[in-house]
């Protein structure tokens, strides 16, 4: 491994009490196999219960491990962006804080950092998840596919990148969409990306998303009305 060989790991966590230290002690051994200096951003992204407290318990008892406090929830996209500012290290990449994603996950998504500037997880098998929630998501996938001549598998999961590129490319939602607009965004700016499948997510712990609140699904509204018109707007047929 060369020196540059190093990832923060960016954990939003929203009253993510019960399974916060999960999250984090996975995504820390995943990292320690992997590369040959890590740091995990946990950011307490307003929570009403006891995360704040886990989360600084954790890192009094661990050096690679920050904490991060919000008066007020950010939302996803929030968080990743001041993730992504505060990151160190040379690779990024976000994880859930509450411990969806599996040690095994993650280390195949980390074994393939450098391979591409994108490594973009997706979900191999969606047959354990709710029929709207499938429905959802492949429509989700269709129409970015189509509106901007893609052929992606998944855009919402935990893209693996280089710190410097996702700090170049300007994503504005706060969504749950935030991965979606970055991802469109670089491919649009030419960069590479590879693919790669892992295990569905939330049904592997019995974890309930949150990318259907209220919220999530009017800035997912608002991110797919605005992202068409800067991709295809005058501005860039002008260029």
């Amino acid at each position: 491994m060369d020196a540059d060989h190093t990832i923060s790991i960016i954990v939003p966590a929203l009253n993510e009490e019960a399974r916060l230290e999960l999250a984090v002690d996975t995504a820390c051994r995943a990292a320690a196999r992997q590369f040959n200096d890590y740091e995990v951003l946990v950011f307490n992204d307003g929570s009403s219960d006891g995360t704040g407290q886990v989360a600084e318990r954790l890192a009094q008892s661990n050096p690679h491990v920050r904490v991060f406090h919000n008066a007020r929830p950010q939302g996803l996209g929030g968080v990743i962006r001041a993730g992504v500012q505060q990151a160190r290290m040379h690779y990024v990449i976000r994880v859930n804080g509450s411990g969806t994603e599996l040690d095994a996950m993650l280390e195949r998504i980390f074994s393939l950092a450098g391979s591409a500037d994108l490594i973009i997880p997706y979900v191999e098998d969606m047959s354990a998840r709710p029929w709207h929630r499938r429905w959802l998501s492949g429509a989700f996938q269709r129409v970015l596919n189509g509106v901007f001549r893609l052929n992606l598998r998944y855009y919402n999961q935990s893209i693996l990148c280089r710190t410097a590129l996702a700090r170049g490319i300007p994503v504005r939602t706060n969504s749950h969409a935030f991965p979606a607009e970055f991802v469109i965004k670089a491919l649009k700016a030419g960069h590479s990306y590879r693919e790669v499948g892992i295990a569905s997510l939330s049904e592997a712990t019995g974890s309930p998303t949150k990318a259907f609140r209220l919220r999530n699904v009017m800035g997912v509204l608002g991110f797919l009305s605005r992202i068409v018109w800067e991709v295809y707007g005058p501005a860039r047929r002008d260029r």
